[in-house]
């Protein structure tokens, strides 16, 4: 007598069609809601927008219509990839339904695709009638066909992002928090180190993120790339109206769109490879791979050691010492160190499922402290020189300066005359500050001069960028305040003195007007009369008949000067005219009855 052991043939298909109908049957209402809301922003607007334009409603006004919802697509991507990733792969964090599923004669493999492929179904489904829908409305299949390739390559990107959250965890709750974090991870971090060093770092301001920081953020990235950076935006009504001059697409989108569908590929394989070492047994765990418990540990308790413990300091020592100009290091060492021990030993609670973790973490939360205590100091001490840096010279490639009644104005490279002497304001202040003269008393007046805001903004030949800003206390004789007004005699800060808004030197002013605040009358000027006050203004710069002292009282006029060319403007500021400056006098002339044409 012989037995024969029977077993279940594991089928080797990518794909099982029962296994997606039981998904489209538990899932529907998720593609449903993404399909309304698309109806609405797309054919809905499209509709009632050829009602409003009438006969010129046409292919560019689709064009608009669609690519004004681009940066919504990616929003869209974001969220119900994600959404729609934790419902499909809701089976693993549970143990009695990872164990029927895993029971059934199906590879790892083909449970992966199937689940991936109906989600992604799933959405292409709803943007196929919104594009059916649409091109009843409209009839223009070009731009319709182009939005379903920018949502579509956005999809499967933020799809499988969401796929790989769901394979590191076994806890249903934890793929949102691991989805969001993994997109915002790099971003939070460059935000954290910023907050660090404005806290201990006199003067630091920070500047943006950087290419790289943006690039590991695909949501921010994908709606920079996918909006108008270079001024695409044709109006305003309530929402930007896009104009199809300019595709943002041609300014990078398709590019961002492919990077991101190529890194989708290298994610979905990833997320494969999880999919098929992992461990029934660890649904329900926050970690479903042991490499990924000291990574949740120490992660959690390194940013949020750092996050928390900068706001427990600005809400307990930072109140109390809000005049400071750098934070109170032993107060941010407790608050940071007292933060990571509440981080990470509620992390390794969380994945022991257990409160008595003490004697196997204490070492690691210790270590990881001391870290960030040593970090904190370092920043304080200013190891790496951040606070004591000038550019030099031949590194800048532009400057950018503002200090008190100064507008904004920009040195280049080529006014070395003006770049040296914002370079001597920035040593005068350091200089300054290393002798004790910046601490803040909580009143704006000083003996003998005034606290002053000095921003300066540095462009350097290497493309970076570095800004600082003070509020530092002028006093009369001193570096500082022979610095800044030496700056202000430049002609350079002498013109953004007297002169605010755009002037073209080569186009002749067409006309403007001198208006008198107190009481509301306004003099119109000729062409004649808008081109002598201009001329008269830049000759009284060149002359330097403009108040070059920073601590000067430049009193208050009651006038005010516009000057309008084509495709131009600018306001005469004259608070900053010497006394003896022509412009006065022309104005004055002006307003007791003379004109330009008999020079009277």
């Amino acid at each position: 007598m012989s037995w024969e052991v029977l077993t279940m043939r594991s089928v080797t298909s990518f794909f099982n069609p029962a296994l997606a109908r039981s998904d489209l049957r538990r899932h529907w209402p998720i593609p449903f809601l993404y399909t309304a809301i698309w109806l609405v922003a797309l054919p809905v607007q499209l509709y009632l927008r050829h009602i409003a334009e009438g006969a010129s409603y046409g292919t560019r006004t689709v064009s608009e219509v669609c690519q004004g919802t681009y940066s919504m697509g990616v929003i869209m991507a974001f969220v119900f990839g994600g959404v729609l990733a934790m419902a499909l792969y809701s089976y693993l964090m549970n143990g009695r339904s990872v164990g029927l599923i895993h029971s059934l004669p199906l590879k790892r493999q083909t449970l992966f695709f199937t689940q991936l492929l109906t989600g992604f179904a799933m959405l292409t489904a709803g943007n196929l009638l919104v594009v059916l829908v649409s091109l009843l409305v409209c009839g223009e299949p070009g731009p319709l066909l182009v939005w379903l390739a920018v949502v579509t390559l956005a999809e499967i990107f933020f799809l499988a992002l969401g796929t790989l959250c769901a394979m590191l965890t076994g806890w249903l709750l934890a793929v949102p928090v691991l989805y969001v974090g993994i997109n915002f991870l790099v971003m939070a971090v460059m935000q954290l180190i910023h907050w660090l060093a404005e806290l201990f770092i006199f003067g630091y301001q920070e500047d943006g993120f950087g290419s790289f920081t943006l690039w590991c953020t695909p949501v921010v990235q994908l709606v920079r790339r996918l909006t108008d950076p270079q001024g695409v935006v044709a109006e305003y009504v309530g929402y930007p109206v896009v104009s199809a001059d300019v595709s943002p697409l041609e300014n990078g989108g398709w590019q961002a769109l492919g990077i991101y569908a190529a890194a989708a590929v290298a994610i979905l394989a990833l997320a494969c490879m999880l999919c098929i070492r992992r461990r029934s047994e660890l649904s329900g765990d926050v970690a479903a791979f042991p490499w990924m418990r000291p990574v949740l540990r120490y992660g959690v308790g390194c940013i949020g050691g750092l996050a928390l413990g900068m706001i427990l300091y600005s809400v307990t020592f930072g109140l109390a010492r809000s005049n400071d100009i750098r934070a109170y290091l032993p107060g941010m060492l407790l608050c940071v160190v007292l933060m990571t021990l509440v981080c990470s030993f509620g992390m390794s609670m969380l994945l022991g499922k257990s409160l008595k973790i003490f004697r196997r973490t204490w070492k690691g939360t210790v270590l990881l402290a001391a870290l960030l205590a040593a970090v904190c100091v370092c920043v304080r001490m200013d190891v790496a020189g951040v606070e004591r840096r000038v550019p030099k010279a031949d590194e800048i490639e532009s400057v950018t300066a503002q200090c008190r009644n100064i507008q904004p104005f920009t040195a280049t490279s080529g006014d070395t005359e003006t770049i040296e002497a914002i370079r001597a304001i920035h040593r005068a202040i350091l200089e300054q500050a290393e002798d004790g003269d910046v601490d803040l008393d909580g009143t704006p007046l000083i003996e003998d001069g005034q606290y002053i805001w000095i921003r300066l903004k540095y462009t350097l030949t290497d493309g970076s960028t570095l800004e600082r800003g003070y509020n530092v206390p002028v006093r009369r004789a001193s570096a500082l305040y022979t610095a800044i007004n030496r700056m202000m005699s430049t002609p350079l800060a002498r013109q953004e003195l007297v002169i605010s808004g755009t002037a073209d030197a080569d186009s002749a002013p067409l006309g403007g007007s001198i208006y008198s605040v107190d009481t509301g009358d306004v003099r119109n000027l000729t062409a004649v009369e808008a081109q002598m006050l201009y001329q008269a203004a830049q000759q009284d710069v060149a002359q330097g008949r403009v108040i070059s002292d920073i601590l000067s009282d430049t009193g208050y006029s009651p006038l005010q000067v516009d000057i309008t060319g084509n495709d131009w403007d600018c306001v005469l500021n004259l608070d900053n005219f010497t006394d003896d400056a022509h412009t006065l006098e022309l104005v004055n002339r002006f307003l007791s009855g003379g004109d330009g044409e008999s020079g009277e």
